[in-house]
């Protein structure tokens, strides 16, 4: 709905009320308007110089405004300005309001009320009334902003204001439009229009028509509905506001759109999608996400598929923006419902410490008790901010991974299938898969609109005649295949005889899906999960989801289903989530008017038994509407059996074909199966693939095979991707091993930390595919320079060839050790690895990634340096040097040496001596 911005009205009027006539349009410098101020005993003067003032502050910054406001407020409070004091407080509350800080908004109007009440000016007590108004519209708390809005426009009315007045109705009755209530907000609005046509204020005749207009089409009275609309597009073609244009001509495209008039929605709505284009920032975030909606199904059905799936995929992503948004204004809601406590809890505190005063001995006592209480509220307090900051927190981070994961299983596929390199049709795998992590991002999505819908008052129950036994016994099996892939035993009891009977599917389908989701989830391998429903008395149904998992501590249990709050636990398996479906799972049945208990020990598991009524003897008429068939949408269903057929796949498969031996080994370390399914498929034409599902399956297998290449997912079961990196990093086998790490979680502090623990490239979801592939490529050629460097050079030194400490150290020790045991003719690979404490193929592929020879290349390699060394020191004959350095075959010890230093030996000597006689 069109709301009217007061705020900058009210700022205009406010300074104008301060100034008795034209506000001078030149530039004062601020210091020199307060020192004139300070000097003159003129009311009137002082007036002007506030206007002025006010004037130059709006050409600052955010910060340096309220700096220049909080100077003037010192001045004002010097020389008992009281209405002064009250300016630079409604101000500055303004200042906040625009810039978000909805709480030091509420606490600066606060202020400025006090001063204008104990100067008993009532223009200015409205002007922060009204502002008070459009804080709790931005806040979505509407019921608190419509008081604040008529008790402003009973002073304007007293005031004789009535344009100011005006306004306020204007937003009084679009409040009433968008919370239902249209006879309500005709009359407001009906009335603000008669002052606006007596005050020839023809302009703001835009947003009344366009509310006027908006009710009259929820009411289906089209011919009332487009005569609103058609004057509000003729009067605004000649206007400067962007807003006014966008809803002039959505309004009037939407109902022609929906009456099947598409050529006369065509001109309006492709101006709509022009202007926001153009400008989108001058529509709120829910209104533009219903316009982007309504121009997605408008190009649909003029057959722009390609726009129509861009629009609706826009749509989706605002709608999760507004939902988060919403979090947002309700947090800091919370923040000013807060600091309302604490200045209720400051009057207190202060009355007591009169009476304290007063009463002597007792009031000593008091005193103290006083003091304790105002610890104890003072720790409460800082208590629920810490919680709420924590909430906050915690919602995005969640709902920012739930999000990113599925988006990249949608978008990574989606940029192959568009990319101009690409000539593969897409496979039943990967579409499946797409609409998989749609619907979960779907899901996410519902579960915040359900939250939204019933914290508005607007969720009813949609009751279906169905047989209600089918109906379990379809949704309770939907859970067999998840139970089964982790050996967990599942167990229903169901009724079989069929029971036609009034009842919610879509709302019941919920319940039973969070209830039970949540069951397996939180039971470990081997356990049980139990289902029963059964109907305790006519038209009321029992169910009971129990298991023998982790159980709830008993000082959380009557936390459980406060809205995002999470169990805290020690076990890294589970993923968390949300903290949304056990919340939801309650206003559902509380909506259902059922009830739903909690029993749960520690260590012994969980029970939920949930009762609600069925049939409509217990609702009121506005309660429910009948439909037809059941809600439940069968492919909702059928991406259940997806993920079940899925994710029956092992986590620890190795991919790993015998004709691609010779290809470098890369290992994907993901929990998600469906991101680590399409990163080895699309790295195994050129790469062996080995996959694991979580970090320590991931280190135990890298250990065990030293793949050329990790890459890895930062947040996994029981043991993250940061400390696989660093057990990797770290340890001598695999220190030399490129590391990838991929993660949901874009902070500076993460990627930080990511790269503080050796990680060679971090990529963010959703990522790009090709680009995934181009860093695995570069970051093994990069390895293969280092070694073939190796390969060119004749001497031997660890620090040319070493990458990390671990790695020089690691050379180091292999070259002591070759070194003690250079004259051993019988030492070989089988000595050296046990010397090493590796196994063969551990030591075979360490030795290999660093100097790209096998371990008895790398151990001749060492004997025929040592010989050439002990040639340049005249140590002996080539028979003595021979055995020296373990060759027993002085031919196969000529034959290497030629291998390496491209002559035989006893050439090598002539050479040494030819060069020693020429530098003499």
């Amino acid at each position: 709905m069109y709301f009217l911005k007061t705020t900058i009205i009210i700022w205009i009027l406010t300074s104008l009320y301060f100034s008795s006539y034209s506000i001078d349009q030149d530039n004062q410098n601020i210091q020199k308007l307060f020192r004139d101020f300070q000097s003159t005993s003129s009311a009137e003067t002082k007036s002007e110089i506030v206007g002025k003032l006010a004037e130059e502050i709006k050409l600052l910054s955010f910060s340096e405004a309220i700096q220049q406001w909080d100077k003037f407020d010192s001045i004002c409070t010097k020389i008992s300005f009281e209405k002064g004091n009250g300016y630079c407080h409604l101000a500055k509350a303004v200042l906040y309001c625009n810039n978000g800080s909805f709480k030091e908004s509420y606490n600066a109007l606060e202020k400025s009320l006090e001063y204008y009440s104990s100067a008993d000016d009532k223009y200015g007590m409205a002007c922060v009334l009204s502002n008070y108004g459009d804080l709790y519209s931005r806040l979505n708390d509407y019921p608190v902003s419509i008081d604040y809005y008529k008790k402003s426009a009973e002073l304007f009315s007293d005031l004789k204001d009535t344009v100011n007045e005006a306004y306020l109705n204007l937003n009084i009755g679009a409040i009433y439009s968008e919370t239902g209530q249209p006879e309500n907000a005709k009359k407001y609005l009906r009335t603000a229009i008669n002052v606006f046509k007596q005050s020839n204020y023809t302009h703001e005749l835009i947003p009344c028509y366009l509310n006027l207009g908006e009710i009259y089409h929820k009411e289906n009275k089209i011919d009332s509905a487009l005569w609103y609309f058609n004057w509000c597009l003729n009067y605004s073609q000649g206007s400067t506001t962007v807003s006014d244009l966008i809803y002039s001509n959505y309004f009037p495209g939407r109902l022609y759109m929906n009456n099947g008039q598409l050529e006369l929605a065509v001109p309006l709505l492709s101006k709509v999608d022009e202007l926001i284009s153009e400008h989108p920032n001058d529509i709120p975030v829910n209104e533009l996400a219903q316009m982007i909606d309504l121009l997605g199904k408008f190009y649909e059905m003029s057959g722009d598929n390609k726009k129509a799936l861009l629009y609706s995929n826009k749509a989706k992503e605002l709608e999760v923006e507004n939902k988060i948004n919403k979090a947002s204004l309700e947090i800091n809601r919370l923040k000013i419902e807060q600091s309302k406590k604490e200045v209720r809890y400051e009057i207190n505190r202060r009355l007591w410490t009169t009476y304290i005063s007063i009463a002597g001995f007792l009031g000593s006592v008091l005193l103290f008790f006083a003091f304790y209480r105002s610890y104890k509220h003072k720790k409460e307090a800082n208590r629920l901010l810490t919680e709420m900051d924590e909430v906050k927190t915690r919602l995005y981070s969640n709902i920012s991974h739930e999000l990113r994961t599925p988006l990249t299983l949608i978008l990574s596929p989606l940029e192959q299938m568009l990319s101009d390199e690409s000539n593969k049709i897409p496979t039943h795998k990967q579409v499946k898969m797409m609409r998989k992590n749609a619907n979960s991002v779907l899901n996410l999505v519902n579960q915040l609109l359900d939250l939204s819908k019933i914290d508005a008052k607007n969720m009813k129950l949609e009751l279906v005649e169905d047989d209600i036994n089918k109906f379990l016994r379809i949704h309770f099996a939907a859970f067999a295949s998840l139970a089964g892939q982790k050996s967990i035993s599942y167990h229903c009891s169901l009724l079989h005889e069929k029971n036609i009977i009034i009842f919610d599917s879509s709302k019941l389908e919920k319940i039973i899906n969070n209830l039970l989701s949540n069951a397996i989830k939180f039971t470990t391998k081997n356990g049980e999960v139990a289902c029963y429903a059964n109907f305790p008395q006519d038209e009321k149904l029992e169910l009971i989801v129990q298991d023998n998992g982790k159980g709830i501590p008993a000082n959380e249990l009557n936390q459980i289903f406060n809205r995002y709050y999470q169990v805290k636990t020690n076990d890294e398996t589970i993923s968390l989530g949300t903290g949304i479906g056990l919340s939801l799972t309650k206003e559902l049945v509380e909506l259902m008017h059922g009830k739903i208990e909690v029993e749960s020990t520690v260590g012994e598991g969980t029970k939920f038994t949930v009762t609600v009524p069925l049939g409509t003897k217990h609702l009121n008429s506005d309660e429910y509407r009948m439909i037809s068939n059941l809600s439940s949408k069968s492919n909702e269903v059928n991406d259940i059996s997806d993920r079940m057929e899925k994710e029956q796949e092992s986590t620890e498969t190795a991919k790993i074909s015998e004709n691609k031996e010779n290809l470098p080994h890369v290992l994907v370390v993901e929990d998600n199966a469906d991101i680590r399914d399409y990163i080895a498929e699309n790295l195994s034409d050129g790469f062996i693939v080995e996959t694991a599902g979580n970090g320590k399956a991931g280190l135990k297998r890298a250990f065990k095979n030293i793949p050329d290449l990790v890459i890895t997912d930062i947040v996994m079961p029981k043991m993250d991707g940061i400390e696989l990196c660093k057990n990797l990093k770290t340890d001598e086998k695999t220190s030399h091993i490129p590391v990838v790490m991929l993660t949901g979680k874009s902070g500076f502090d993460d990627r930080l930390q990511g790269i503080e623990t050796g990680a060679d490239a971090y990529l963010i979801k959703p990522f790009n595919i090709k680009e995934l592939h181009l860093q695995v490529t570069k970051l093994i050629e990069q390895r293969q320079k280092l070694r073939e460097r190796f390969t060119r050079d004749l001497r031997l030194e660890p620090k040319d060839i070493a990458v990390t400490s671990a790695d020089e150290k690691f050379i180091t020790r292999a070259m002591e050790i070759i070194e003690k045991n250079i004259g051993n003719s019988e030492f070989e690979v089988s000595q050296f690895q046990d010397e090493m404490f590796m196994s063969r193929m551990q030591l075979f592929r360490k030795i290999k990634a660093l100097t790209n020879q096998t371990p008895g290349d790398f151990i001749r390699t060492v004997r025929l340096k040592r010989a050439a060394s002990l040639i340049k020191q005249n140590f002996g004959n080539i028979a003595q040097i021979t055995y020296e350095v373990g060759f027993n075959n002085p031919s196969y010890f000529a034959k290497c040496f030629k291998d390496l230093y491209g002559v035989l030996p006893s050439d090598f000597i002539k050479n040494q001596n030819h060069n020693s006689e020429e530098k003499s």
